[in-house]
């Protein structure tokens, strides 16, 4: 869906669903070859769905200030009105030390800078995949 036109290789995002969740779609938004957003018709509420493809370590500060400017401004429409799920992959280590209210008992490695979980902070978001035990690692 979004591959990055001007970087090959680089970025690219979409989301799967089933046939039964695919014909619950009411729309979908690409914002760029970063961020997608899918809005399914769900009962008690909608629920959207934003995808997120980070930039890695080695991207400008400017590239990485420009994705989460438009994160919040979505998230900041969509919030309170909608379920509203905020995945991806997002070339984060969160480490191994338990934050409270951030990330569970499972967290890998050691914290670097994107890790700092300020974002999550803010939406109170959680780091999801900390909350479960990872098959070992090659």
């Amino acid at each position: 869906m979004g591959a990055s036109e001007k970087k090959p290789g680089t970025g690219g995002v979409g989301i799967v669903t089933n046939k039964t969740l695919g014909e619950k779609v009411k729309c979908y938004i690409q914002y760029n070859d970063r961020i997608i957003l899918v809005k399914f018709k769900t009962k008690p509420k909608d629920t959207t769905v934003v995808e997120v493809y980070m930039p890695t370590t080695n991207s400008s500060e400017e590239e990485l200030e420009k994705i989460y400017e438009n994160l919040n401004r979505l998230i900041e429409n969509v919030k309170g009105k909608e379920n509203l799920i905020v995945m991806g992959d997002w070339n984060t280590i969160e480490g191994e030390e338990k934050v409270k209210n951030l990330t569970g008992d499972y967290g890998l490695g050691n914290r670097n800078d994107r890790g700092d979980g300020l974002f999550c902070a803010k939406y109170k978001l959680i780091v999801t995949n900390t909350y479960f035990n990872h098959h070992e690692r090659r």
